[in-house]
């Protein structure tokens, strides 16, 4: 196998840097500690096959760095030719992560319609809306790379358009949400929660219809999100299907997980209450 070869400055010696050739294409600049003097050296790739010297330089404190820190200092001040690489990798990360998630949510759906099993086949719906949920947050994740916010309104138009699909028809989501955004990091949890209450509530919140009509709505105010799905059924009392249900078991824990917390009214149906602070 072709290796990349370097001249060190100090010794004029040539240095294997058992880095493929062939992987020249994609390298701008190699900076590393040389087997030989010991000295750290950026070479320049100017060929795609022979290497340059570009600059050379000793470490003061005589300390050999590793190959991820002398990684990680390519990346705080990296080219042009980085940016776009990393931006394409970016690119392909998210387009990969996209088709897995669809392939997974495709095989529960098959799974769940082939079942006989009515508790099995809701166990399967069920991870399915959530694997969906997951996607469409992490769609909305990485639309907005250069921010570390993401539009509220966008967030729930899109997670509520989601779990209306899986729904259908018989089930009416209405929801607003106040000009602002969210931290990032929130988008997954934040999805699932939301998720678990819609579909909680088009089980159980009916009206005396049998119409079921859920109402969203997502707030900000003085450092803090406000999350509230109400439903016009009969309402329930959390402490007593908590350990019966899973979603809402869900639902606790990941109040936990975003600091926040979780409370149920019973106000003309159940009105479900996050709040979690703007991390």
């Amino acid at each position: 196998m072709k290796t990349l070869r370097f001249q060190c400055p100090a010794t004029s010696h040539e240095v294997d840097s058992g880095i493929s050739a062939h992987r020249s294409a994609r390298l701008v600049s190699i900076r590393a500690r040389c087997p030989i003097c010991e000295g750290l050296h950026e070479w320049r790739v100017a060929d795609r096959v022979s290497c340059t010297v570009l600059s050379a330089g000793h470490r003061s404190n005589g300390t050999r760095p590793s190959n991820g820190q002398s990684a990680l200092q390519d990346f705080r001040s990296p080219s042009a030719e980085i940016i776009e690489l990393r931006d394409q990798l970016l690119d392909e990360l998210n387009h990969r992560l996209k088709n897995n998630l669809q392939m997974l949510n495709g095989l529960l759906q098959a799974a769940a319609r082939k079942t006989d099993n009515s508790e099995a086949r809701e166990v399967l719906s069920d991870t399915s809306r959530r694997i969906g949920a997951m996607g469409t947050a992490q769609l909305i994740f990485y639309s907005v790379r250069s921010s570390t916010d993401v539009s509220a309104q966008e967030f729930l138009a899109a997670v509520c358009a989601n779990a209306g699909a899986f729904l259908g028809k018989e089930v009416s989501i209405n929801y607003q949400a106040a000009t602002g955004s969210l931290p990032k990091e929130t988008a997954m949890p934040l999805a699932l929660v939301l998720n678990e209450l819609i579909t909680n509530a088009a089980k159980h919140g009916a009206d005396d219809h049998g119409r079921v009509t859920v109402n969203v709505a997502l707030n900000q105010r003085s450092g803090t999100h406000e999350l509230c799905v109400h439903d016009h059924g009969r309402g329930f009392n959390l402490e007593e299907v908590r350990g019966r249900s899973s979603g809402l078991g869900l639902v606790t824990k990941l109040a936990l997980r975003l600091k926040g917390t979780f409370t149920v009214e019973r106000r003309s149906g159940a009105c479900c209450t996050l709040s979690f602070p703007d991390q």
